[in-house]
């Protein structure tokens, strides 16, 4: 589906794929046992949490560099 970083405001892209998944932000932040402000800043690429991006990355099937660009 997605090869190449995606290029959508990534934030929405991201959610849509979680929403995808079967994941809402607050139910994905209650299973990591973190707060949804910390999801959100992260998903939104305004902080960084190895353990929240690769959550995200097992679940969507994609990794950090396609989902925010990181190596």
């Amino acid at each position: 589906m997605y090869t190449e970083k995606l290029k959508l405001n990534n934030g929405k892209a991201i959610k849509a794929l979680l929403k995808y998944k079967g994941y809402s932000v607050h139910q994905l932040a209650g299973e990591l046992k973190r707060s949804d402000t910390s999801l959100h800043r992260v998903i939104n690429a305004e902080s960084r949490s190895n353990y929240i991006e690769t959550a995200i990355s097992k679940i969507t099937g994609l990794s950090k560099y396609q989902l925010w660009g990181y190596k």
